[in-house]
Parts: C-alpha cells; sequence; structure tokens
C-alpha cells in the first residue's frame, strides 16, 4: 500500500503531516512502502488552496449625539466575532473609533468603522464589516437677547441684533428676522 497524507479542509487539519493555514500547496506522492515495487515515470502532482475562513461579525449600535460639529461616534455596542472561529484558533477583533461620514445633523448617517483581526491565527480568517448608521440631532440655541431701535417714518432702521447661546464654539449664526405689525 502507499501512505498518503490526508487534507481535511474542513477544520484545517493534516494527518500525518503538518497543520496548514490559508495558502497554495503541493501535494506529490512521496514514495512507496513495498520495497517490491520503485515509482518510475512522471511523478503525480495535484495543487489545492486553502483560503481564509469568514467570520461573521455582529452589527454594531451608534449613540445618537447632539450637533457638535464634529464626525465622533460612539459605540452602544460594539462589533465583535460572533461565529466563525475553528476550534480555539488565537484570534481576536480589533475595534477603532467609529467616524459619522458626515458632521451635520441628519438620521441615518452612514459610519465608518476601523476593524481588522490579530492573534497568531488572524491571516486563517477574514471578515465583511458590517453596514451601521447613527443619528446626530439638530443643537438647540437660546435667544439671550433681541435687540431693535425705533426709528422715523421713511428713514431707514437699524438691522435687529440677537445674541444666541448654545452655539458650538467656532461657528456663527446668521438668524433671519420677521416684522409684523402689532
Amino acid at each position: 500500500g502507499a501512505t498518503f497524507i490526508t487534507v481535511n479542509s474542513s477544520n484545517k487539519s493534516v494527518t500525518d503531516g503538518p497543520t496548514l493555514g490559508v495558502g497554495s500547496y503541493t501535494v506529490s506522492l512521496n514514495g512507496i512502502t513495498n520495497s517490491n515495487y520503485v515509482l518510475s515515470g512522471t511523478q503525480a502532482k495535484a495543487t489545492f488552496t486553502i483560503t481564509p475562513k469568514t467570520l461573521t461579525i455582529a452589527t454594531p449600535t451608534i449613540v445618537s449625539k447632539v450637533y457638535d460639529a464634529t464626525t465622533t461616534a460612539t459605540y452602544g455596542t460594539s462589533p465583535s466575532i460572533s461565529s466563525g472561529i475553528i476550534n480555539s484558533d488565537a484570534v481576536t477583533l480589533v475595534v477603532g473609533a467609529p467616524v459619522y461620514n458626515s458632521a451635520n445633523a441628519a438620521t441615518g448617517i452612514a459610519i465608518t468603522q476601523s476593524l481588522g483581526l490579530s492573534g497568531a491565527a488572524a491571516a486563517n480568517y477574514t471578515f465583511t464589516t458590517p453596514t451601521v448608521t447613527g443619528d446626530i440631532t439638530p443643537k438647540a440655541v437660546t435667544i439671550t437677547s433681541l435687540l431693535t431701535t425705533n426709528h422715523t417714518w421713511g428713514s431707514s432702521g437699524t438691522t435687529p441684533v440677537a445674541s444666541l447661546s448654545g452655539v458650538v464654539a467656532g461657528q456663527t449664526l446668521s438668524p433671519s428676522y420677521v416684522v409684523k405689525s402689532g
């Protein structure tokens, strides 16, 4: 009989050989154990590839925030590996800070996530980053004063001046005014 190396791709184990990771391999007949025979002619070879296993990543949530002129986002629940790790492979999900794709107040804003894998077996795995959105609500401002002056009919008056509190530092607002009689 011949000695065979058996590769089991479902659990990446190799019988009578080393454990193989992601990559391309060539298999060839190594010899015959019966001394009554000798290999001759062209050796048969076969190749195979072990591709990374796809992990399932749990979809995170994003905490809604009030407009602050930044794209900083905060996870409510962080992304995590929910399934796919074989046996006790050393692989973990590295999670960076999430970022809103826009700083403007709106609902359903796309979030950019910074995710990666680490650990001794990380090269044997891949994943798809889950899609997640978040909301930025408008910031409330308060009118602290509204100044205007009286003027004589036919002359030009002064523009009212409003003082507002709650405006994000470094930003200015240009209020519009409506004049009604009465």
